[in-house]
């Protein structure tokens, strides 16, 4: 028995005809634009087997069901992260973390960072968020 192909257009087709649902069988293949097409037009696809597409790979890390216990774990809200008190130090000042920073960035490039070029970046990021 030869195999039914079916396109986007052939779907706009059946939806211009006035067709509603279409059955899809075994001996029947539709491209991933006719899926897409169908379901933006609202034709309804009847499909023999409810689980899985024709032709479509089957992907067990999708289509698994989840036991019991892995529904009720997803359910479950999870605990919020705890916030750390505030601090009881003051904030850095900007030019000493411009310091810091400058300082981290030299330890980790070496003498592959032109400090001047550095320094203005670092004040510039420093700037534009605000801590400067």
């Amino acid at each position: 028995m030869a195999r039914i192909f079916y396109t986007e257009k052939d779907i706009e087709d059946m939806v211009n005809q006035g067709i509603q649902s279409q059955e899809i069988t075994s001996d029947m293949t539709l491209t991933g634009l006719a899926y897409e097409k169908a379901r933006a037009l609202g034709l309804r696809l009847v499909q023999e087997k409810l689980d899985e597409l024709p032709n479509a790979p089957v992907r067990p890390y999708l289509n698994k069901i989840p036991t019991p216990r892995q529904a009720a774990a997803a359910a479950a809200p999870t605990p919020a992260a705890p916030v750390p008190p505030p601090s009881a130090t003051p904030a850095s000042e900007p030019s000493d973390l411009q310091a810091r920073i400058t300082k981290s960035v030299i330890a980790k490039m070496g003498g592959e960072v032109d400090a001047v070029l550095l320094e203005s970046i670092v004040r510039r990021v420093l700037s534009s968020t605000g801590l400067k």
